[in-house]
């Protein structure tokens, strides 16, 4: 693989950012693999993969998965290039890296982020560039550092969960963003499910809830901070329930895109978390629905996750 000069420029113009430490930590010589989804965000796919080229050019990475046709087989693809890679870099949005988390092997493999997604919350959560080539030049001279996950038995490890009107919102397959959210303005008006939390023994009701969240980081899609006290590294388990409402929900959203959402009751486990709701919801998990199910048994695994920061 050639070194370009433009790319060796633009490696000091970052590195002046960085300290010399990370650069000479010996990061550099880890292997990386580029995994990139084809059915992710809206870019087309000759727009996409002038991107991945470049990208691969700066990491010296080959690109994996962009002729799959599903996602088992995307995963399948995922796991031979952790077999042959140190640090698995995904190219998509939230479910892409969802996909790249629950296919490598946590004690071999790193991952790492290029945001080609829609609402990319995870490049929010991991404070990466817009710029996929911007974060391929972060990615290459970053650190690693180990993060909790969240893992449910019937879905596997995630960073953000949900049940309610968000996982209501993505069961409209085929629409826009805007007609999706138009959808959910109008269903707030009538939507409302209730629960039962059990968290380290604690037993808490939930009633007319709009929104139950459980997180291990505080970003919604295209940087909404939903839930502010959720941090990669704290050992817990963050849960919100968010009440129902039309106006209340309008105001959750103009906060989560300023300050930071406060609204709605803010709880916290060490270990693990069950939730009992009243009838069958569907989950959504890092921007995918799930499943459907009454109940979701969630446990914390702290520092499983090695990730480039």
């Amino acid at each position: 693989m050639i070194f370009f000069a433009r790319d060796y420029q633009q490696s000091l113009l970052y590195l002046n950012n960085r300290s010399r430490k990370a650069f000479f930590s010996g990061f550099e010589m880890k292997t990386f693999a580029i995994v990139a989804n084809p059915a992710s965000g809206s870019l087309s796919f000759n727009k996409k993969f002038r991107i991945l080229k470049k990208a691969s050019r700066i990491l010296k990475a080959p690109i994996y998965g962009l002729d799959t046709t599903c996602r088992k087989e995307f995963r399948e693809c995922i796991k031979a290039a952790a077999e042959k890679h140190d640090v698995i870099v995904a190219a998509g949005g939230d479910g892409t890296f969802s996909d790249a988390i629950n296919s490598i092997d946590f004690e071999r493999n790193a991952v790492a982020y290029l945001p080609l997604g829609r609402g990319n919350a995870i490049r929010y959560a991991l404070n990466y560039p817009a710029d996929p080539l911007r974060c391929a030049y972060k990615i290459k001279y970053g650190r690693i550092e180990r993060v909790d996950l969240i893992r449910c038995n019937r879905i596997g490890y995630f960073f953000v969960g949900s049940v309610g009107i968000e996982a209501e919102v993505l069961k409209q397959k085929g629409k826009s963003y805007v007609l999706k959210t138009l959808f959910a303005l109008k269903k707030i008006r009538t939507f409302s499910l209730s629960a039962t939390l059990f968290l380290d023994g604690r037993k808490i009701h939930c009633k007319n809830a709009a929104s139950i969240v459980f997180a291990k980081q505080p970003y919604y899609g295209y940087g909404m901070k939903i839930l502010p006290q959720a941090g990669f590294t704290d050992g817990l388990i963050h849960i919100g329930v968010y009440p129902s409402g039309f106006l209340k929900l309008l105001l959750m959203i103009v906060l989560s895109f300023s300050a930071g959402n406060f609204m709605g009751q803010h709880y916290t486990c060490k270990d693990e978390a069950s939730l009992r709701l009243e009838k069958r919801q569907a989950v959504q998990v890092d921007g995918d629905v799930a499943l459907s199910c009454e109940i979701l048994h969630l446990r914390l695994k702290k520092g499983i996750l090695q990730v480039v920061v």
